[in-house]
Parts: structure tokens; C-alpha cells; sequence
């Protein structure tokens, strides 16, 4: 067996996909007859931690080699690691697929749901289930403490007959005790501690505005891993103490994880200090892609567009794959510039060349941009035929662009579809009075 899982392990790490004529990545069909579930299992863990961005395209790939033997091991673990992954409609559909769920796959869901938001839906799941064990039970604690639903997870808490280490650990992290001495408490009270125990505390103090108490047990812990150092340079900086986060980062150990880097680099754009944080990307061993869009958001954002393009030119030419939020970025840096051509070529381009679907955040930017040059007429057009109905923000921003050029008429049309939208909201009629001040048609 343990031979087997070595030898899963290096597979799924070496020679697991190889390259389809289309350029895409694939995956070797397994037989399960000779390689056994356990291969399969193990494949799909490794290709978890490795953040492989084709799994989704090759699950069909898994469809044909393992689910038409329906198998229940198989199933479970593909509806497991792509709840975790994070492709939700995905792992609803296997989940809905699945010929034989177990309990494992129960709360997979269930954790996804409450990771997500939808509470109801995790605990509409929970009651589904023919059967439950602590980790049901657990994972609808955390997901009422995660979305705030405090007192139903401390409800929940102490109804449950059994708990583990987890139950404790996520009571902790939520608990809606209202000083630093409440968190005390329920850390005394558990049974048994792990790190999880101690970042969940270091958390919840820095959280709580503790930030001395936070470092006090941060200091005091006699094992870290690189969640610790994560969450106390987290807070050091939201505190906007970046030298102590600076000087946190310098001291964790070697080799730092890309999520520590894109802390620090976060660290520093959001405390506006942006030469630092280009230092600390150009210092950067491998950036990741979070750490591409922190930077080029910020200096969106910053007001230095020039550098926000230049960035992302070279986004593109180090092979990284551009996302949605990329291009808002980007064309929210053109729109601030009053680039329209400009702004417009790379929304082209996001269509043709990347085959990315235009969301209403795009067309917002574009909005945006066609209003602050005072082309509104490009921007009604714009909002007018739009596949989809336009979001208050879109308005908002044509509103905004006629009350500046004195354009009563797009100002008219912009404030009645703000009014349809959101009907209660003072502030639109305020506004469309402006329009009507500026064009001399006040009535």
C-alpha cells in the first residue's frame, strides 16, 4: 500500500496530463482495474495542491475512465476536490450525479455551501441526510460563523453530543464573546489544543483590535506554521504598521510561500506605499498571479496607469493566463486616464484574443471611460445595448459624466433607470436636480 502511494504520488506529480493537439493540458485515462481507486484518490489531491488550472477540463476525461463504473470511492473524491477547489457549479452537478453519495460527499457540500454564503442551503443539506457525524455538525458551525449567524452556531455548539478539535477550533475563531476575555475563556475550556487552536486565538485577538495580545501568544507559540506568520503580518498591516510586518516577514523562515509574499506586497499597496511593494514584487522568487493583480490593481488604483499597462504587457508575456478581474483593472486605469481608444482596444482584445466574456463590470469601466472624455452619447449607446440588463454603477457613472458636461437629456434617461432601480435612494434625485441646475431647466 505504502508503496502504492508513493508511486501515485509521483505520477500524479510527473506524468499525469500531457499536452492535447488543441495546446490544452489532459489527462491520461486511468484503468481502474489495475491502478486501483486509491491512484485515482491520490491523483486528484496531488493536482489540488498543485493548483492545476486544467483540472476542470479533464474531469470528463475522469467521467469516462471511473464514473460509468460507479464507483462510490471514485465519485466521492472528485465531488470533494472540486467542492475545495472552489468550481461550485461543478461539484453540484457531480454532486447531483453521484450514484451513491456517502457521508464524506454530504459534507464536502455542505462545507462548500457555508463557504459560500448560502446558509440555508448547507443546513437544508444537513437535514437531508439520512445520517450525520461531528464533521456534518461541524462544518454547519462554521458555516453559521462564518456569515454571521453567531448565536445559531453557538446553538448548534452545544446541542452537538460529540465535538473534536475542529468544533472547538471554529467556535473559537467565531465566537461572538465581546472582549479579549471571552476568547480566553473558550480557549481554556477546550480539551486539547493544536496550531489550528493558536492561529484561531492570534486570529480572533487581532481581529478584536488586540493586536499586543495577538503577538504576545504569537510569540509564546512554541510551533508556527506559515498560516502564523500569515495571519499575524495580516494584522500588523491592517493595523497600517508595515516596518513591524516587514520586519515579521524578514523573520519567518525560508523557503516563504507565494501567500506570504502577496501579504507583504498587499501589506504595502495598501498603505499606499507602492515603490514598496514593486520592490518586493521585482524580490519575489516566482510571483503568483495574485501578486500580478495586487500590484497592477493598485497601481490602477494609484494613479499610475502607465505602469498598471506596462504591467500587465508583461503579465502576458511571462505566459500568465488573464482574468476577468484583470481587465477591469485594467480598463478601470484606462477609464481614469481618459484612454477611450485605448481602454476600448484592450476590451476588444480581452473578447478576441482571451476569450473572455464580457461581464457588467467591463462595460461599466467602458461607461466610465466614454463619460469622463464627455462622450455620452457613446456611453448611452453603450448601456443601451448591452446584453443584459445595466447594474446601478453603470448608470450611476452616466449620471455622474451628465451632471459634469450639463447633458440634461442623457442625465434624464441615466436618473430614470437609476429610479427604477432603486427607488428608495434620495441621492438620484439629488443628483438628476443637479442635471437640471446645470442645464438651466430647473423647475
Amino acid at each position: 500500500m505504502a508503496s502504492t502511494k508513493a508511486n501515485a504520488t509521483q505520477w500524479a506529480s510527473e506524468g499525469s496530463w500531457f499536452e492535447r493537439e488543441d495546446g490544452r493540458r489532459g489527462v491520461w485515462v486511468l484503468d481502474v482495474s489495475t491502478r486501483g481507486v486509491l491512484l485515482c484518490v491520490l491523483v486528484v489531491q496531488r493536482w489540488i495542491s498543485l493548483g492545476f488550472s486544467g483540472f476542470f477540463a479533464s474531469v470528463h476525461e475522469w467521467r469516462r475512465s471511473l464514473f460509468d463504473r460507479y464507483n462510490v470511492v471514485a465519485w466521492n473524491a472528485i465531488v470533494q476536490a472540486v467542492a475545495q477547489f472552489g468550481d461550485f457549479d461543478e461539484a453540484k452537478k457531480l454532486f447531483d450525479r453521484t450514484p451513491c453519495w456517502s457521508i464524506v460527499s454530504w459534507n464536502a457540500m455542505i462545507t462548500a455551501y457555508g463557504q459560500r454564503g448560502y446558509v440555508d442551503e448547507a443546513q437544508e443539506m444537513l437535514h437531508r441526510m439520512s445520517q450525520w457525524n461531528v464533521v456534518s455538525l461541524t462544518a454547519l458551525v462554521a458555516a453559521y460563523g462564518q456569515n454571521g449567524h453567531l448565536d445559531l452556531a453557538k446553538e448548534l455548539f452545544h446541542w452537538m453530543p460529540e465535538r473534536n478539535i475542529i468544533t472547538w477550533n471554529s467556535m473559537l475563531a467565531f465566537h461572538p464573546g465581546d472582549g479579549s476575555h471571552r476568547l480566553e475563556e473558550v480557549f481554556s475550556l477546550m480539551p486539547s489544543w493544536d496550531l489550528a487552536s493558536y492561529n484561531s486565538l492570534v486570529q480572533a485577538h487581532a481581529e478584536r483590535g488586540s493586536l499586543a495580545r495577538a503577538r504576545e501568544i504569537f510569540d509564546t507559540m512554541s510551533k508556527r506554521d506559515w498560516i502564523s506568520w500569515l495571519i499575524i503580518i495580516t494584522a500588523f498591516s491592517r493595523a497600517g504598521k508595515v516596518d513591524e510586518a516587514r520586519k515579521l516577514f524578514d523573520a519567518s523562515p525560508e523557503p516563504r510561500n507565494a501567500a506570504l509574499w502577496s501579504c507583504m506586497i498587499s501589506c504595502y499597496t495598501d498603505n499606499g506605499r507602492l515603490d514598496g511593494a514593486k520592490l518586493m514584487f521585482d524580490t519575489m522568487p516566482v510571483p503568483s498571479l495574485i501578486s500580478w493583480t495586487t500590484m497592477l490593481s493598485a497601481y490602477a488604483t494609484g494613479g499610475r496607469a502607465r505602469e498598471a499597462l506596462q504591467l500587465f504587457s508583461s503579465m502576458i508575456l511571462h505566459g500568465l493566463e488573464c482574468k476577468e478581474v484583470s481587465f477591469v483593472t485594467v480598463l478601470n486605469a484606462c477609464s481614469h486616464m481618459g484612454w477611450v481608444e485605448t481602454g476600448r482596444e484592450y476590451f476588444l482584445s480581452m473578447v478576441s484574443d482571451h476569450g473572455i466574456h464580457p461581464v457588467p463590470d467591463h462595460y461599466t469601466c467602458l461607461v466610465d471611460a466614454f463619460g469622463r472624455a464627455g462622450q455620452l452619447n457613446r456611453a448611452r449607446d453603450l448601456l443601451l445595448s448591452v446584453p443584459f440588463m445595466p447594474d446601478c454603477a453603470a448608470w450611476g457613472a452616466l449620471l455622474g459624466a451628465s451632471i459634469v458636461y450639463d447633458d440634461v437629456q442623457v442625465g434624464e434617461l441615466a436618473a430614470e433607470q437609476l429610479v427604477e432601480l432603486e427607488p428608495d435612494q434620495a441621492t438620484t434625485y439629488v443628483k438628476l436636480a443637479n442635471v437640471y441646475a446645470a442645464g438651466a431647466r430647473l423647475t
